[in-house]
């Protein structure tokens, strides 16, 4: 008699995913491969892949025809042979500001078809790297400078990086030749140091402060005033220092002369006393400094 063995067949389903870079900056951009294949003994039909856009990113692309709605990007494969195997790519883009450590989790993607239930993949996390990076430079305002007036310093400022800065603060030394005048931003000095406690600084946000210093008098002329000691840090940085600004010092010797004679009047044959009064009311010391004055007519020079 006739013998029948039934066959069974089935398509079996599996998924993966990989991510890169990982660790990822805030802002940059994921890439997630996902690789599936049918290692069963039959054909699958209807192949759909599903992935959710994980928190804290937001899609940008997907390739093998994949399309994004609701927060879902989803492929349909069609048929899948058994034996066949395959990727798509999903590309996000990582929130930034986000804090440094954060773990981007991609745990909801799944491949289905007409003759299986959903496999789901294995969750993949990715750690975020972030961190502030603050900028420092400054203006000097006038250059040059007469000796005895005022240089008023602009420092900006700004926070460059992917994260948030935390107790911000900014120091600067009064230069050599100079005295501390006043500060804006509620800059306070002490020992030659003013310093503006700044708190938090914002992902791409900036500002400026500003220092007046007043130039010694006198001062030679050509004398550079050296501004070379002033930085920014965070809670998360080390400090940063700012470029040098030179500010040059013009200056030069006033001289004035004046003179008073007495007795006024005077006796014929009597002595004129004239009494010459010099001065320097520049702002650089004057040398070889010489005086002349010629003996008036109808007199005698006596001392």
């Amino acid at each position: 008699a006739a013998v029948t063995t039934t066959v069974t067949s089935s398509p079996t389903l599996t998924i993966s995913k990989t991510d890169a870079p990982d660790p990822v900056a805030a802002g940059a951009n994921i890439t997630y491969t996902i690789d599936y294949s049918n290692t069963g003994n039959e054909d699958a039909t209807g192949v759909v892949i599903t992935d959710t856009v994980p928190a804290n990113t937001t899609f940008v692309s997907a390739t093998g025809g994949g399309t994004e709605a609701g927060g879902v990007v989803t492929w349909n494969i069609g048929v899948l042979a058994a034996g066949a195997s395959a990727s798509v790519q999903m590309v996000v883009q990582v929130a930034s500001p986000l804090a440094n450590g954060t773990l981007i989790s991609n745990d909801t993607y799944s491949i289905d078809s007409n003759e299986t239930g959903p496999t789901a993949g294995a969750a993949v996390t990715t750690a975020v790297t972030s961190s502030p990076t603050l900028n420092v430079s400054k203006t000097d305002a006038p250059d040059p400078v007469a000796a005895g007036a005022n240089i008023t310093y602009t420092i900006n400022y700004s926070n460059t990086g992917n994260e948030d800065a935390t107790g911000v603060v900014i120091t600067d030394t009064v230069p050599g030749n100079t005295t501390f005048v006043s500060a804006t931003g509620g800059g306070t000095e002490a020992g030659g140091v003013v310093t503006w406690n700044l708190g938090a600084l914002a992902v791409g946000a900036s500002g400026s402060v500003q220092m007046v210093v007043q130039v010694v008098s006198p001062l030679a002329n050509g004398t550079v005033i050296n501004n070379a000691t002033y930085s920014i840090d965070a809670n998360e940085t080390t400090p940063t220092a700012g470029a040098a600004v030179t500010t040059t010092v013009t200056s030069s010797p006033t001289l004035t002369i004046s003179k008073t004679d007495a007795p006024d009047p005077v006796s014929a044959g009597g002595n004129i006393t004239y009494t010459i009064s010099y001065s320097n009311t520049g702002n650089a010391n004057a040398t070889g400094v010489v005086i002349t004055d010629t003996v008036p007519a109808n007199t005698s020079f006596v001392s």
